[in-house]
């Protein structure tokens, strides 16, 4: 079972992003909050072999919670699948560029 994600900025960002993957499709698709620097916050599957943005193809993209876009990460995992996992805030935000994007688990999805 994943969870549903609200991840909201000071600056009026707002966004759903599913972690995880359900019941049937876990072992081939579970996806975890990325940043695309085309396509903003993306959901990218982490089973995948290249991790792609599923917008744009692009190849660089970075997980939140990895040093490039949540660089004050304070190791208190609040968002987790696997070996992905963010702490609940100070995380690069794509609308103002600052990092006050904060994540807020709403709830789950199987």
């Amino acid at each position: 079972m994943g969870s549903m994600v609200k991840a909201k900025c000071p600056c009026g960002f707002q966004k759903g992003v599913r972690i995880g993957g359900g019941m049937l499709t876990f072992l081939t698709e579970s996806v975890f909050p990325h940043y695309c620097k085309r396509c903003g916050l993306v959901e990218v599957n982490i089973c995948e072999r290249k991790k792609r943005c599923p917008t744009c193809s692009s190849s660089r993209v970075y997980a939140y919670g990895s040093s490039r876009v949540s660089p004050h990460d304070n190791g208190d995992r609040t968002i987790a699948w696997q070996e992905y996992a963010a702490s609940a805030s100070q995380h690069f935000c794509p609308s103002c560029k600052k990092y006050h994007l904060n994540f807020e688990e709403i709830g789950s999805f199987d």
